[in-house]
Parts: structure tokens; C-alpha cells; sequence
């Protein structure tokens, strides 16, 4: 066999291969392990700057404190009035999730804000997390990204289902 016909050869097991690692089911499970770090990353007060470097938020100002108390009640879980983690209630943090998709990590995040909360856009209706997020990362505190670090991670497991699929 000429070595143009191995190199095609080992090309298209190459692709096969791939193919069969980069499922929906294994992008969901991907995701599912990428979420839960970007959700620790954010309350802990870091987002992601256009190079993929972690970087601080900047502080709450007084103001937007004084509002956040006002819905303590409906705060998420993984914040305080005085904690910058983004958004008014944490509500669109909570709201990330992975979704299926083939041959990369999809990472969304859903839903509408509920009626108590802010977020209303000018029509009445209700935002969704989406556009909020979308507002958010406007004013200055890009979030809604994996930083480099978190990248190699995912890199790091592909490279090792790949290799595992190799020696079987």
C-alpha cells in the first residue's frame, strides 16, 4: 500500500472516530461537567475576558446592594445582596444548562424571569435569561464563556476519549 493510500486511510478512521466521540450524548455530558465550574466561577465573582482570562467583576455599587436586598426572597441559592455574581437574583446563573449537539459543547441559558423580578423589557413583557445576559455582558461583565483554563479541561477529555477509543 502507498503512503497517500495509509494517510487516507488513518484520515478517515480519524473522522470516524471523531464522529463517534463528539455525540450529542457525550456534548451533553461535557456540558453537564463545564456548567457546574462556570456557575462556581461566576458567584465566586469572575467572568471572562475577550482572550479567555479569568478576570474580576467589578464591585457592586450601593445602589444596586440596596435593590438586591429588596428581593433577598427570591435571591438564588448560590448569592447574597452584597455578592456580585452578575445579575439581580442569580436567577440566570441557575438557569445554564448543556444542551445536545454534535461535534461541540452547547451551553444555554433559559427561561424567563418570573414576575417579581426585574427584567422587564419595554414592551412589559418579561426578558428571557437570554437577552439579560446578553445586557449584561454589554455593561462590562462578560461571563457567558469558558476561560482558557476551563477549554484545556474539555480539551483534555476529548483528547482522552479519543485516545480510549483508539486502543479498542
Amino acid at each position: 500500500m502507498s503512503n497517500i493510500k495509509k494517510i487516507q486511510k488513518i484520515k478517515k478512521q480519524a473522522r470516524e472516530i471523531i464522529e463517534a466521540v463528539l455525540t450529542p450524548q457525550t456534548s451533553i455530558s461535557l456540558g453537564n461537567v463545564l456548567v457546574p465550574r462556570m456557575k462556581t466561577r461566576i458567584t465566586l465573582g469572575y467572568g471572562v475576558d475577550a482572550q479567555g482570562k479569568q478576570t474580576i467583576f467589578k464591585p457592586l455599587s450601593k445602589n444596586y446592594i440596596e435593590l438586591r436586598k429588596k428581593f433577598s426572597s427570591n435571591l438564588s441559592k448560590r448569592t447574597r445582596p452584597k455578592k456580585s455574581n452578575v445579575t439581580a437574583t442569580g436567577q440566570m446563573i441557575d438557569a445554564m444548562r448543556a444542551v445536545p449537539a454534535s461535534g461541540k459543547i452547547v451551553i444555554e441559558i433559559s427561561g424567563r424571569r418570573s414576575r417579581e423580578l426585574t427584567g422587564a423589557v419595554p414592551s412589559g413583557d418579561l426578558a428571557n435569561n437570554a437577552t439579560i445576559a446578553r445586557f449584561v455582558e454589554k455593561g462590562g461583565r462578560p461571563f457567558f464563556a469558558a476561560t482558557n483554563a476551563e477549554k484545556q479541561f474539555l480539551i483534555r477529555e476529548i483528547k482522552f476519549m479519543i485516545l480510549k477509543k483508539l486502543r479498542f
